[in-house]
């Protein structure tokens, strides 16, 4: 429900500039940066690549090391989640009761 109701109050707020509401992890890792002591802007972009590709090397060592096959993530649709994980019985978008 908060989904659905927090995006157009944000957009239409007018106090603000808010043209996406979502915000991107960048500015969740820059909050957290800047309270580490890291304050250099500039920097954010950069620690937040290097610690994807360590992530990555560091997977990719491990399943070396254990003979693991290279994993190829595969591509699904929203339909294929739709028909494999959703309740056909609950309406998209959910109907609140009424009081």
């Amino acid at each position: 429900l908060l989904f659905q109701v927090a995006p157009p109050i944000l957009k239409d707020w007018k106090g603000g500039k808010i043209a996406n509401p979502w915000p991107n992890l960048d500015a969740h890792s820059g909050c957290l940066l800047h309270e580490y002591g890291i304050k250099e802007d500039s920097f954010y972009t950069v620690l937040f690549g290097m610690s994807r590709a360590i992530g990555v090397l560091a997977n990719y060592t491990i399943d070396r090391a254990l003979f693991a096959p290279i994993e190829r993530p595969k591509s699904i649709t929203f339909d294929w989640i739709n028909n494999n994980y959703c309740d056909p019985k609950i309406p998209d978008p959910p109907v609140m009761p009424e009081k």
